[in-house]
Formats: C-alpha cells, structure tokens, sequence
C-alpha cells in the first residue's frame, strides 16, 4: 500500500497529545499542534513534537477558522482538564466542518456528551479505558506487559536537561522525593543509558527519561 502523507492538528499539548503529535510526526504527517498555553507552544517547538505549534484558543471560533482547521485530514482533541472546554471544542469543529474528530474523553458520560456535540463525524477515545482492555489482552495471552500500560494516568517521557539543573547529580535532584518521578534513563551525546545512579552527573545538553504521574511530569516540564 503506498504511503499517504496527511495533514493532522491536536489541540491540547498536554502528554496524551504530545504523544499522538510525536506519534504521527515520526510516522511521516504533517502535524500542526495548538495549545492555549505559550509555555507549552514553546516546549512542542523545543522538542519538535509538530511540524508547526501555535498558541491559539480552541474556545474561540475565528482563532480556528483563521488556522483553516476544516482543511485538516483529522483534529484530534486531547485536552484533558476542564470538560466544557472540550465539548465546546468540539462543537466548533463540527460547525467548521472538520471532516473527522477524535475526542479524548475521561469517562462514559463526557464521552456520551462529545459524542452528541459533534456526531456523526466524532470518534471517541477513552485511554485509560483502553490501556484497561490491552492489559487484559495481554495477560489472557500470556504476554508481557508494558509498565506504562499497567499504571493508568502515568507514562514514560524523555525530556531536555532544564539549564538550572545541569551539572548537579541525579542524587542531588532528588527527583522521587521532591517530583515524584523516576529516572530511567541518561541521554548523553545521543546515547541512551538505562537506570542511571545517584552519582551520574547530567550535563547541559543531556536529556532524561522520566517515568511517573502525568500531572507530575507536566510540571517538570514547566
């Protein structure tokens, strides 16, 4: 089958949507990423998470018509906190004429409403509710499971060395007491090494792979 490149936007940058924007980016798409906060806009444009990342409002009917956003192959909305803020986005998708929304939903119930906003053209993702099947799948198969699959609202995240903390050690951070997260892993001159030790001292230019709580890890990176 021949590949097709295709044009794609996620608003919200939080972790679920820089995974998808980094996800269809490495396959090959072209992705525009929104986020309402300048901070995360920057972050997306530092780690070349989307082809393009702008700041915009996804409330706001003309921001989105001035983005062509009805000219994208799919929007997906991966906004996670504030559930109006959602439903509304997607209602002015729908009245833009967006061919086809994906809409994270935290429960049944959001996802009913998201569902009814912006059908027929709506499709609805429950994460959590996923990662729940594909560990049952996999324990019924006798497969190995992903430990960021097993732990909902987690994940694993590789992020740049923020210059206050270069060249203290991983000792001195003291990243599970006072982040609550895990250093799995030192990226030194491009080389990845796994489980670092308390003594290994990160240099400007290194980059981490953190594991811990979502809402942690978005701190982090703030």
């Amino acid at each position: 089958m021949r590949f097709v490149r295709q044009q794609f936007a996620v608003i919200g940058l939080g972790i679920f949507g820089r995974s998808v924007a980094q996800t269809l980016l490495k396959l090959g798409h072209e992705v525009l990423g929104i986020d309402a906060a300048e901070a995360v806009v920057r972050m997306a444009h530092d780690e070349r998470l989307a082809t393009h990342a702008v700041q915009a409002d996804s409330l706001n009917l003309n921001a989105l018509r001035e983005l062509e956003i009805n000219q994208y192959d799919a929007v997906v909305v991966a906004i996670r906190i504030g559930l109006e803020d959602s439903i509304l986005t997607v209602h002015n998708l729908t009245e833009l004429g967006v061919r086809r929304v994906i809409a994270r939903a935290i429960n049944d119930q959001h996802a009913k409403v998201l569902q009814r906003v912006g059908a027929p053209n709506v499709q609805v993702v429950i994460p959590e509710e996923e990662m729940g099947v594909r560990v049952a799948q996999r324990l019924s198969n006798q497969e190995p499971v992903d430990m960021a699959i097993i732990a909902p609202r987690h994940s694993f995240v590789e992020v740049p060395v923020p210059p206050m903390l270069a060249g203290k050690t991983l000792g001195e951070l003291q990243l599970p007491e006072r982040q609550r997260l895990l250093a799995m892993g030192l990226r030194h001159d491009g080389r990845l090494s796994f489980v670092p030790t308390s003594e290994d001292r990160i240099g400007a230019h290194d980059r981490l792979l953190l594991f811990g709580p979502d809402e942690a890890l978005q701190a982090f990176g703030r």
